[in-house]
């Protein structure tokens, strides 16, 4: 560990990071949870711990194609993701389990793309 830097992430994804986001939960036991999807299909959570350290949490790879964005839900038990192939899969980050809940427009790679919550839409 460099000295000012916080320790690497155990079990990283095993491709590219294509988005990370921090949780916004107002109970003190699942806020700042980190969430992770990465180009080798999985969407990652993992818990902060009181060291400032995180520990691995959940590992879902619900598509077998890359990830391009997640986000939370209205929990940290489910997050959501929308993948290379067009789908936007809702994750159960307990369970292990993804169900397809949408689609979206396949889009070029250099095109702003991301999935976020919304308290005014289900």
């Amino acid at each position: 560990m460099t000295e000012g830097y916080p320790s690497p992430i155990p079990s990283p994804p095993s491709d590219g990071i294509s988005s990370l986001s921090f949780s916004h939960f107002s109970d003190a036991a699942h806020t700042n949870i980190l969430l992770a999807s990465s180009w080798d299909g999985t969407v990652r959570t993992y818990m902060p711990d009181s060291g400032g350290s995180y520990t691995p949490h959940a590992s879902v790879n619900p598509a077998e194609v890359p990830l391009l964005c997640s986000a939370f839900g209205v929990s940290h038990r489910y997050v959501y993701t929308g993948a290379l192939n067009g789908n936007l899969y809702e994750v159960d980050t307990e369970k292990g389990l993804s169900t397809v809940v949408g689609l979206h427009e396949k889009v070029r790679l250099d095109e702003e793309r991301r999935v976020e919550r919304s308290d005014s839409n289900n």
